[in-house]
């Protein structure tokens, strides 16, 4: 769900905090925050506590990038806690709120085989042209969205069913799949997002080895 601070309180623009219980215990290491209004000078720190308030990891995330309104951290392993809090201080925010409409605070897979050299990426978007009789063209921007079209040459037999499959069936029920292709990154911030997974063609053999398949699927970022 979209999580705004009140409009107009510069107190809460200046110190806002997300926290995220789940019922029981979890698996942390992978955070993000997307399609916010947050400013570059915004900084969002993360942090993972076991009841009632044991310290068990804390980091700051990335740093905004304009134009993408969104920050994303990576633990650097599994952290196991019973909840999440994401301060975020923006104090320069000229909408005087902080809105966050998407957020991710979980696990993640890192497959042991990488993205094959045909992965790719780019854009979708609904740009309305006019014409004048002259040339001169008048586009109205409507939307865009980044798209990531993911190969993966080398899933190891170990990861079909509790990685690769499960976010296939996962992916059916609408839900958002966070993507990041390389978690080292130095522009993280730009290349990650988050969104719908697509299938775009079944797990499949991989001739001659009986313990690696490949797998396509794409990603298009969640407006």
């Amino acid at each position: 769900m979209a999580w705004q601070t009140i409009a107009g309180d510069l107190t809460s623009a200046d110190g806002a905090t997300l926290t995220i219980t789940p019922l029981t215990a979890r698996t942390w290491r992978l955070f993000g925050l997307f399609r916010t209004n947050l400013t570059t000078s915004a900084v969002v720190t993360v942090t993972l506590y076991d009841n009632p308030s044991t310290l068990v990891f804390t980091d700051t995330m990335s740093t905004m990038v304009a134009g993408y309104g969104q920050v994303v951290l990576d633990a650097g392993q599994d952290y196991t806690a019973d909840y999440c809090v994401i301060e975020i201080d923006d104090a320069t925010n000229p909408d005087t709120f902080i809105n966050v409409p998407l957020a991710y605070a979980g696990p993640g897979w890192l497959p042991g085989t990488g993205l094959a050299w045909q992965t790719t990426f780019g854009r979708d978007s609904q740009v309305d042209e006019v014409r004048s009789k002259g040339g001169q063209e008048y586009p109205t921007h409507w939307w865009s969205r980044r798209r990531w079209d993911i190969f993966l040459a080398g899933v190891n037999a170990s990861e079909v069913w509790t990685e690769a499959m499960e976010l296939d069936r996962i992916s059916r029920f609408g839900r958002n799949v966070l993507f990041v292709p390389d978690v080292t990154s130095a522009t993280l911030a730009y290349e990650m997002l988050l969104g719908r997974l697509e299938v775009v063609s079944d797990v499949s053999y991989v001739d001659g080895i009986v313990d690696y398949f490949t797998w396509r699927f794409r990603v298009r970022e969640r407006l």
